[in-house]
């Protein structure tokens, strides 16, 4: 029996489990430019992956990692799930050897639903739910008074207590305000009275005074107020009983509702089954989480369905030429087509209108009172002979019981449209004249008025929503709640507590909790994410990143790097795309890519601790972490004062009364902490005023910019496109002096072809397998549709007879597989096509290709064919007012100083620059700086300092000086220590940079 168990079966050895691997290995990479990338990134540790704008960063991290640990993670699901999630393609690797489920913070900015708010992306209003519903007290919507169910019992008792000594009535309310009220009050009372007598009942009260039901009762008003009286008795502890047997009798009269009167007192109301004691209301059921959530149709304000605000035509955006009549154009565009000038349907209701209210269309619309234009735009005071009137115009019967309903004005069509529609260019065309207006019956709280008025701590829950980040923290820090309930809510407090502190921890604390995330930034919208990852706790998971630090103040840097490394704390690998220095110096590895761009990219250059990539000799991030790659502008000549703009008075969202002054031929920087109001200031407030808006008190005035003869250019984080249609070639204007080039050729004349066959987006020359895109789509059952090669163009995307024309030796579709660089040399004899190409590799992007889809272009290199785009055509106007928003974003040290260059160029032009702007580095070429705070959301809106960077550098009051005093002692002891030269900015190159 030695070596077998009781059962009889051998013993064998003890299964052992292996050990995780310590490493994640990536062997044979080739996504996009990867050119067979092998790497190992250490698991459980903070990786960062950096390289030049381009050189495969998202490649590896987003389209290699994340997308083979997700797809991973659905493959492991039955056949059932699968078809709900979607399968997805391998990427073109190897394998992958230690990778675990994956969760990706993707950039760009967040295009959320407008049910999508920061608390419920967090998951924060899930856990506030759960509390209101277990510790929260009612209340009457009305009223406010608590609605608690009270035994006969406690009523009596309390009942006794405050009115000892007394003399008076228990009543049951029957009539009067906030309770029944017939339509004949006196006969209903007579009808009532008899039932009353025959249970036993002998005196009511009618407005306080008693009357006996054997007697002739008073007559009623209609706001007369008449009570039962169940009881005479003077209160007192032996009275107890008998108040408790009035109460049970309440019960069958009126549903337990109960008023105390005492002779020369007040009137104190009670209620058996928790309702209002003043108006009767009653909650239907116990609340529960789904009660206090603005996405189902339990909770949500039957109004406006949870959404808090109305989308209405507004009648000043829909007549846009007031000055002419509605027959001769007041109304532009479509809309006056369709409204006024179709000779069809609606102007026939307009006209039918007009003519039973007599209103002349005939003149201005301005000049008709504001009474008629009422009418008109908004129905009001519309008669209902109009209807009449209109359907004996009409022969059938059905079409005559259209026009029962009133006249709903020009605006109600807008608003029936709006609501109907389904066209994606319709939609965008009417919300042009749509606006906002908040609900009227919730009034922007959302949720039904049984949710809204239920309390924890004295505060409803719209309330706590409503605040911000910080406030509710300290809210949730005092919130006083009885000792039963508090120890049941108590993990939901916890979870509520950490869920709070992770959002001011990545510097979000001056966020509310309400805010769409259709309206946050990109960077507000990843620390988000970043912090909903982080509350949920996971272990073993692979988290990937992508500029975390995007519109982050290096002083909120350190805070981000304490939460990313409390990830990796907790069990899990986290690889970030980033370039911000102090990131990567707190890093456990880092992982170099390039040596440069594109195809010149795409290799890994050095792979290692910080220290290590800082010795390294090869390494454009070690030669940053050195410090060598120095911006320095090269000094100016003192100027004489120059013309500018000026801002005065800018009161939107948080901004206090904020001016902005901005001088052609510098450079104008707007720094401050995140939240502080800089996009508000420059986008939302001195953009619409460049370009003429009204100010509806966003602004008080505008100085210095002559109406039309000034270009207003905006560079923002805005996607570039979204379809594999959109190509740097087509977004730049290039495909159109491109395409005639090829249309002038023998070739394309001998066969007849012009410009319009060599658009692969035009039926006429594109290739018709694959209708211009390339590829062919082939549909899989359960699995992912797959995109093959075009087998009749072989990805070229034109048809066979316009590839064979030629310029040069070389076909359109040879021309759109060039990079940049390569098309400059080779069309550097045709001036409108090499202007275009010079500007993209002035902004550094020499490497790219110009068929390239947009949709596998970084974030760093859409937005620079988007600066290229706008810079072009500032610099071929006289005078312009460049405006960037966050422009160094996805790029790398060597980019920037790039950048910097073509920003000084433009400035030195003449025109106007402004950044909107974190890094030191590009802030410390800028000719003045404007610094908001000092710190987010109430905390910000007003300009703390301005100056020249060396000026704020000693300024106690700027919170961005620290970083830029820094900035330079890091920047002399880089030249006491560097070997070669340093990085120049508007002069040339000294050394290697």
């Amino acid at each position: 029996t030695r070596g077998r168990r009781r059962t009889g079966r051998p013993r064998g050895p003890a299964r052992r489990v292996p050990p995780a691997p310590r490493t994640l290995r990536v062997r044979g990479a080739r996504t996009h430019n990867l050119d067979d990338v092998d790497v190992e990134i250490p698991r459980d540790a903070l990786t960062v992956l950096t390289g030049p704008s381009g050189s495969g960063k998202s490649s590896l991290a987003l389209d290699t990692l994340h997308t083979e640990g997700r797809r991973r993670f659905v493959e492991s699901l039955s056949t059932y799930a699968r078809q709900f999630l979607g399968s997805r393609d391998r990427p073109p690797v190897d394998r992958i050897e230690g990778l675990g489920p994956s969760v990706a913070v993707e950039a760009g900015t967040s295009r959320g639903h407008p049910r999508s708010t920061v608390a419920t992306t967090t998951e924060i209003h899930d856990h506030l739910r759960v509390l209101w519903a277990r510790a929260g007290v009612p209340r009457c919507p009305e009223h406010g008074a608590r609605l608690e169910a009270q035994s006969p019992s406690r009523i009596a008792a309390r009942a006794a207590a405050d009115c000892a000594g007394g003399r008076g009535w228990i009543l049951a309310p029957i009539f009067g305000p906030g309770l029944e009220q017939p339509a004949r009050p006196t006969a209903a009372l007579r009808e009532r009275a008899e039932v009353w007598r025959s249970a036993g009942f002998l005196r009511c009260l009618v407005d306080g005074a008693e009357h006996r039901l054997d007697s002739r009762l008073p007559r009623l008003k209609k706001a007369s107020r008449v009570d039962l009286v169940l009881d005479r008795l003077s209160f007192s502890a032996r009275s107890r009983s008998r108040i408790a047997e009035a109460v049970e009798q309440a019960e069958a009269i009126n549903g337990g509702r109960v008023s105390v009167l005492v002779q020369g007192g007040a009137r104190t109301e009670f209620s058996t089954r928790g309702a209002c004691p003043r108006c009767g209301f009653l909650l239907e059921g116990e609340l529960g989480p789904r009660h206090f959530s603005f996405n189902t149709h339990t909770g949500a304000c039957p109004e406006c369905d949870g959404l808090g605000v109305h989308l209405r035509c507004r009648g000043e955006l829909l007549v846009s030429r007031p000055e002419r009549s509605l027959l001769d154009g007041a109304i532009e565009g479509k809309f006056g087509r369709y409204l006024t000038k179709g000779k069809g349907y609606y102007e026939h209701l307009l006209r039918t209108v007009a003519e039973v209210h007599g209103v002349d269309l005939s003149v201005p619309f301005e000049s008709l009172g504001a009474r008629r234009r009422d009418l008109l735009l908004h129905g009001t005071g519309a008669r209902p002979e109009y209807g009449v009137e209109l359907a004996k115009s009409f022969r059938h019967a059905d079409v005559e019981e259209r026009f029962t309903a009133p006249w709903p004005g020009l605006c109600g069509h807008i608003d029936g449209w709006h609501a109907r529609t389904t066209d994606p260019e319709w939609a965008a065309m009417l919300e042009g004249v749509m606006q906002e207006s908040s609900c009227a019956s919730c009034g922007g709280e959302r949720l039904r008025a049984e949710a809204r008025a239920v309390t924890v701590g004295r505060r409803r829950l719209p309330e706590v929503l409503r605040s911000s980040v910080s406030e509710s923290l300290a809210w949730l820090g005092g919130v006083r709640l009885p000792a039963a309930t508090r120890e049941a809510v108590e993990p939901v407090l916890a979870e509520l507590g950490s869920r709070l502190s992770l959002l001011d921890r990545v510097g979000l604390g001056y966020l509310t909790l309400d805010r769409a995330t259709s309206t946050l930034s990109g960077g507000e919208a990843r620390r988000v994410r970043l912090s909903a990852s982080l509350g949920s706790k996971l272990v073993g998971v692979c988290y990937v990143l992508d500029e975390p630090t995007v519109g982050l103040h290096p002083g909120d840097v350190d805070r981000l790097c304490d939460a990313l490394l409390a990830l990796r704390d907790g069990g899990n690998t986290v690889v970030v795309v980033e370039h911000d220095e102090h990131l990567m110096s707190r890093a456990d590895c880092i992982v170099d890519l390039g040596p440069g761009a594109g195809r010149l990219g795409g290799k890994v250059v050095a792979c290692g601790t910080p220290e290590e990539i800082r010795r390294h000799p090869r390494s454009l991030t070690g030669a940053a972490l050195r410090g060598e790659l120095e911006l320095r502008r090269a000094p100016r000549a003192p100027a004489a004062r120059r013309e500018s703009l000026v801002l005065r008075g800018a009161r939107l969202h948080n901004l206090r009364g904020v001016s902005l002054e901005a001088r052609f031929g510098e450079i104008t920087g707007v720094c401050g902490p995140s939240g502080s109001g800089k996009s508000t200031l420059v986008l939302d407030t001195l953009v619409p005023a460049l370009r003429g808006e009204p100010a509806d008190g966003r602004w008080r005035r505008l100085t210095g910019a002559p109406g039309g003869s000034l270009r207003t250019v905006v560079v923002d984080a805005s996607p570039l496109g979204r379809t594999p249609a959109s190509v740097p070639a087509t977004h730049t204007g290039l495909m159109e002096p491109l395409r005639e080039l090829f249309a002038r050729t023998p070739d394309a004349r001998q066969r007849g072809l012009t410009a319009s066959h060599f658009s692969f987006n035009s039926t006429r020359g594109r290739c018709p397998a694959c209708d211009g895109r390339g590829a062919t789509r082939v549909e899989m059952q359960f699995l992912a549709d797959l995109w093959l090669t075009c087998e009749e163009c072989g990805g070229r995307r034109y048809a066979p007879e316009v590839g064979q024309v030629r310029y040069r030796g070389r076909s359109i579709a040879d021309v759109l597989d060039m990079s940049v660089d390569e098309a400059l040399e080779f069309l550097s004899q045709q001036p409108p096509i090499a202007s275009i190409l010079r500007t993209l590799a002035d902004v550094g992007l020499g490497y790219l290709s110009l068929g390239q889809s947009s949709t596998t272009l970084s974030g760093g290199e859409a937005q620079r064919v988007k600066l290229a785009t706008e810079l072009r055509g500032a610099s071929n106007a006289p005078r312009s007012v460049l405006i960037l928003d966050e422009p160094t974003t996805g790029l790398h040290a060597a980019d920037v100083s790039q950048l910097a260059g073509v920003l000084v160029r433009l400035a030195e032009s003449g025109h106007a620059v402004i950044l909107i702007e974190h890094h030191t580095g590009l802030l410390s070429i800028c000719d003045r700086l404007v610094e908001l705070g000092p710190g987010g959301g109430q905390a910000g809106g007003r300009i703390i300092a301005r100056g020249t960077p060396a000026e704020l550098a000693t300024d106690p009051a700027s919170v961005t000086g620290p970083w830029l005093r820094g900035r330079g002692r890091d920047r002399r002891r880089a030249r006491g220590s560097a070997r070669e030269g340093t990085m120049a900015v508007g002069g040339r190159r000294r050394g290697r940079a």
